[in-house]
């Protein structure tokens, strides 16, 4: 018997689109290596490996202290003060998300290209995680005036990188 917190949708929703933080989405244009997600991390939570279950267990507090964000920015009005917060926020979970995934799967793991997006994220102060199985990353600038040179430089070296625009709500997938 395996025990797990079951996953629950958040119930927040986005108020105003001052809400909405400038996301993009970085991608390769052309995968060769996006890494070897799927390594043994789910066979180590299954054996109760402390670090794995650890682990999941900060991922799901990232998600819960990202809704609290979210919950306090649809709060506390829509100015530029309370979309800061929030931007501030998400992108110190969004970085402390990548380096608890790196840590758990390691570099070799997570492969060159999710790792060259994510530091080419960081030389403009823009957090990066990554949003799947690999070949892309998530990214948020914390200064929205720094991404057409970050996504002049994602694209120098071969990468897609768009913004992301809040669209309306999906109640189910």
């Amino acid at each position: 018997t395996h025990t797990h917190t079951p996953y629950t949708r958040t119930t927040h929703k986005a108020a105003h689109p001052l809400e909405a933080p400038p996301l993009w989405l970085a991608y390769c244009a052309h995968p060769k290596d996006s890494g070897k997600m799927h390594n043994t991390v789910r066979q180590r939570w299954l054996a109760g490996d402390a670090e794995a279950r650890s682990a999941m267990q900060e991922f799901a507090s990232f998600a819960e202290k990202g809704s609290q964000l979210l919950k306090a920015a649809a709060s506390g009005g829509h100015d530029a003060k309370a979309k800061a917060a929030l931007v501030a926020g998400l992108a110190d979970l969004m970085d402390a998300n990548f380096a608890l995934r790196r840590k758990l799967y390691s570099d070799a793991c997570l492969g060159s290209a999710n790792l060259e997006m994510a530091a080419i994220a960081r030389r403009h102060n823009a957090a990066a995680k990554l949003p799947g199985s690999g070949g892309a990353v998530l990214g948020l600038c914390r200064d929205q005036a720094t991404f057409p040179a970050l996504k002049a430089e994602m694209e120098e070296n071969g990468y897609v990188c768009v913004e992301l625009l809040p669209g309306p709500e999906v109640d189910q997938l």
